[in-house]
Formats: C-alpha cells, sequence, structure tokens
C-alpha cells in the first residue's frame, strides 16, 4: 500500500504528464496553423509571380493554336467528322471568357422565342452544322467560279446561284439550313434570298434582304441585293429579274407602290454566337483564304453599312433578318429546351 507521500508524487506526476500533453498538443495546433498561413502567403505570391512573369515562364506559343490545328478542323469538317471538328474547334477557341449576347441580339432569339441558350451553349451539333452549310456554300460558288473564268461579280452570282430552281410561295415550313436549300429543286422567295447571301459571303460580299410590303394583302416582294467590287446587283427572286442598281431604285418602278420597306440583314443564326465570330477570327489569321466563312459579327456589319451610307444615313430602315432562325427552329433536331413558349402562353402560366 502506498504512502501518503508516494500517493502524493504520482498524483504530481500524472498532473505534469497531462500538462505536457496539453502542451505538445497547442505547439501541434500552433506549428499546423503557421503552415497553412505560410501556404496561404507562398500560393498569393505565387500568384503575384504568374501575374507579372506568366509570360516569360510559360510562352503563349505553346499554348497558341496552329495552322495544323485549323487544317485539321477543316478536314474534319469536309469529311463530316462532327466530334473532331468541335473538339478542335475548342482546342482553335483556347479560353476565351465567357460573354452575354449583344442585347440586340437577345431582343432577336426572344422575338423568335428561342433560348439565350442557343448562343451560350458550347459548341454543338448546330455549330457543326453551320460550318458544314458555309462548306457547302463555298463549294457551290466554286462550281459557279469555274464556270466564269474563275471570277464571279454579283450578276453573275444573282443570275446563275437560282439556274434550274423553281421559284415557289413561301411555305409553312422552310428547309432548316442552307444545305437542305441547295439540295431542293423547289425552293421560295425567302429561300432563295438566304441561298444567295450564304453564297455571296464565301465570295466576300455583302449581301441584303429587302422586304417591299404589298399593299393589297398580297405576300411581300423579296429582293436580294448583292454588293462586291465596288458593284452592285439586286434580284427579284420571285420573277428572277436582275438589275445593276440598289434595291430601293429597283423598287421604284415596282406597281402597286409598296406600303413599306425595310432592308434586313440575312445572318445565319449560329453568326450571332460569340464563339462562332471568335473562332472565325482565329481561322482568318491561320487560313487566310482557305477555310469558309462565317461568323461575321452582324452588329459590325450594320453599323458599317450606316457608315458608308450618304450622310449615315440609309434610304430604308435596317433589321435583323429572323427567317434563318425561324427555319432553323423548325427542324426537327433543334432542342426542346431551346425552345419558348408563346408570350401568350407564358403569361397564363405565370399567373396560376
Amino acid at each position: 500500500m502506498d504512502s501518503p507521500t508516494e500517493h502524493s508524487e504520482k498524483g504530481d506526476e500524472r498532473r505534469l504528464s497531462s500538462a505536457d500533453r496539453g502542451n505538445k498538443h497547442r505547439l501541434l495546433f500552433e506549428n499546423i496553423l503557421t503552415a497553412a498561413l505560410s501556404a496561404v502567403l507562398l500560393g498569393a505570391v505565387a500568384v503575384s509571380l504568374i501575374r507579372s512573369h506568366g509570360k516569360l515562364w510559360f510562352p503563349p506559343s505553346r499554348l497558341a493554336p496552329t495552322k495544323a490545328d485549323a487544317l485539321e478542323w477543316s478536314k474534319a469538317v469536309e469529311t463530316g467528322n462532327k466530334i473532331m471538328s468541335i473538339a478542335l474547334a475548342e482546342r482553335l477557341s483556347t479560353a476565351e471568357p465567357p460573354e452575354l449576347p449583344d442585347s440586340d441580339y437577345l431582343l432577336l432569339l426572344d422575338q423568335s422565342r428561342i433560348s439565350t441558350a442557343a448562343l451560350t451553349s458550347p459548341y454543338n451539333n448546330f455549330d457543326f452544322i453551320r460550318w458544314k452549310d458555309a462548306l457547302r456554300a463555298r463549294q457551290i460558288l466554286q462550281n459557279i467560279a469555274s464556270k466564269n473564268n474563275g471570277g464571279v461579280s454579283p450578276e453573275i452570282l444573282c443570275r446563275q446561284a437560282l439556274d434550274g430552281l423553281e421559284i415557289a410561295p413561301l411555305s409553312e415550313k422552310p428547309a432548316p439550313t442552307i444545305c437542305d436549300i441547295a439540295d431542293k429543286k423547289r425552293v421560295s422567295t425567302a429561300e432563295a434570298c438566304r441561298l444567295l447571301a450564304a453564297l455571296a459571303r464565301q465570295a466576300g460580299y455583302q449581301a441584303w434582304v429587302v422586304v417591299a410590303a404589298n399593299p393589297e394583302g398580297k405576300p411581300p416582294t423579296l429582293l436580294c441585293e448583292i454588293r462586291g467590287d465596288g458593284k452592285v446587283a439586286t434580284i427579284n427572286t420571285k420573277t428572277k429579274i436582275i438589275c445593276d442598281k440598289p434595291a430601293e431604285t429597283a423598287l421604284a418602278d415596282l406597281r402597286p407602290k409598296p406600303a413599306g420597306v425595310v432592308r434586313l440583314l440575312p445572318s445565319e443564326m449560329m453568326d450571332y454566337k460569340l464563339a462562332e465570330q471568335r473562332l472565325a477570327k482565329k481561322l482568318s489569321k491561320l487560313l487566310p483564304a482557305k477555310y469558309p466563312k462565317f461568323g461575321a459579327d452582324p452588329r459590325s456589319v450594320i453599323d458599317a453599312f450606316v457608315k458608308s451610307s450618304p450622310r449615315g444615313k440609309p434610304a430604308t430602315p435596317i433589321s435583323y433578318w429572323h427567317f434563318p432562325f425561324l427555319s432553323l427552329k423548325s427542324s426537327p433536331y433543334f432542342p426542346e429546351e431551346w425552345k419558348l413558349p408563346p408570350p401568350g402562353l407564358m403569361k397564363r402560366t405565370t399567373t396560376k
């Protein structure tokens, strides 16, 4: 049996060992906290150094897309390799910051009852369709050029692009894509304008659809005006009559006199997508004359036209053309989640 003195000494030892353990735990916690703070500080310093000297340590040329990437993308589109062409498009676009579409484009989407996802989603099937359409238009243009000693003026383009095509009334369900229009033998006046605009784009020309409202309630008259190389040609897509004057001048002799005239920009829906515009700019640098043209920013095209007009005032009002949006929307493979309900239906749904 322990004496009172021995018992007291053992108690002191237990208290000391408990105090030692407490000190050890506190020191361990302090060391962990110090290490964590040091890591944060080192991380901040590293980030600062990378920001200031990153280009020296990690040259952009190592990550920048190359001409070989652009050629591979072109080959993938030509061979119909959708997965590869999308992957290479992502490679060529390289980490561009996301941005919302232009406010005008958002309004255009809303008027067409299409979700903003159509212009903000990552590269997808509809981007691939846009590239295939541009490639098909380029091939058609090259075929026309081969019959005209390699040259295609606006007038030749208007005269030969619609050869063999029967013009029909505007159908309720238009062809969704340029490839679909090109495969038809019977097209509407609006489809003819869309095809002509696609070919003009590949020639480096500017195309406009000029719509004249009929005062008698009949379908409007659609003219396609093509400008390029200092020349202009306007074709009435119903009669196929061509003149070498601006559309407004061509309409002067129209009877009955139009109730109203508007000039519309026939850009394709995916050309409004910022990712497409960036990809097009990259390809124009890597393959200046060897890629199918697409992705010209519609607002920039309109702004340039307005500035080039006398005193900066076009003869007729200008707007964007809804027809390519609605045509693409009519396709059976258009995503349901991109379709917005009619405004009236939305109101009835939200009031419940």
